[in-house]
């Protein structure tokens, strides 16, 4: 349940859970060529699609898919210069991120997903 409803900083949820770091590697990291948000109260600098894997201990326990969008210029530089999570990324420029979860469940491997903006 803590999983589905933390506020975007998965990384810190495992890490106090297991009392070890949370690896994160960065396994995709593109300029999206289109961005359908149509809700947008403003236009991002960027937009990227990217998918980081999370591990303890060389365990892979997480390998999460979005779609960033950018509105702050040293934000843009962090997320494409550092292999760096989106809930790390926040609390090292000591922000809380808004979250909405919109949708969870179970897939067929017995993980779970979220849906969340």
């Amino acid at each position: 349940r803590i999983a589905l409803t933390c506020s975007g900083n998965l990384q810190m949820v495992f890490s106090s859970f297991y009392l070890q770091p949370v690896e994160v590697s960065v396994d995709r990291f593109e300029l999206a060529l289109t961005d359908e948000d149509g809700n947008a109260s403003k236009s991002p600098l960027a937009v990227y699609e990217r998918e980081v894997c999370m591990d303890i201990a060389g365990q892979q326990f997480c390998k999460a898919t979005s779609k960033v969008r950018i509105y702050d210029a040293e934000l843009d530089e962090t997320l494409t210069t550092q292999q760096v999570g989106i809930g790390q990324l926040l609390r090292m420029r000591n922000l809380a991120p808004k979250f909405r979860l919109h949708d969870a469940g179970r897939n067929k491997h017995g993980g779970m997903w979220r849906f969340y903006s």
